[in-house]
């Protein structure tokens, strides 16, 4: 595994900051995106009001705050990798199937089979979801960024601080997100 390239924080990021990136990126070596979201997070130009535009805090709050703007998302599956896991579950399943028609299954298997019926019937689900509504599985996931985000922000900041939490997802989403949007978010989630 090869460490990915370094590369160069401006000046203006703060230097806690700029340490954690460094670690992450190393990190990240093996997952592109992660790297990629990483290294905008730290060099993007629009970061630049962000940590100017923050209250003046401890080094450890701006790091935390970049820790968590640079999470790392949960994998998205393609049609060909639901395919394939497909594929190995009808395999499964069929031999499991052969066993227990044999009479070859004990009690604890025959409830771990249960149990396995169910996690696929709500992969199903899952998987049906995401084939009917790409764009609301993305709105989603976005709303799920800012709405930690924001969260994270109001209790170190004790303020909403909507423009900035807008500006550090937009570098990290690579979409453009309103603070009218995060503000509604934020507002949804409280209900």
């Amino acid at each position: 595994m090869r460490a990915p390239d370094a590369f160069v924080i401006p000046a203006w990021v703060p230097e806690s900051i700029k340490n954690e990136a460094h670690r992450l990126y190393v990190e990240a070596a093996t997952d592109p995106q992660y790297a990629a979201r990483i290294k905008r997070l730290a060099t993007h130009k629009d970061m630049r009001k962000v940590w100017t535009d923050l209250p003046k805090v401890q080094d450890e709050v701006l790091t935390n705050l970049f820790l968590i703007a640079a999470q790392k998302f949960p994998p998205r599956y393609t049609r060909k990798e639901w395919e394939a896991e497909e594929t190995w579950l009808l395999a499964l399943e069929k031999d499991i199937g052969q066993a227990q028609h044999l009479g070859m299954l004990r009690e604890q298997q025959r409830v771990l089979l249960a149990a396995a019926k169910v996690c696929r019937k709500l992969a199903d689900k899952v998987h049906e979801m995401s084939l009917m509504a790409p764009k609301r599985a993305t709105d989603m996931e976005a709303q799920s960024y800012v709405g930690l985000l924001s969260l994270h922000v109001r209790l170190r900041f004790n303020k909403a601080l909507d423009k900035t939490v807008a500006g550090i997802a937009t570098v990290a989403l690579e979409r453009e997100i309103k603070p009218s949007t995060v503000k509604k978010w934020r507002e949804r989630a409280a209900r």
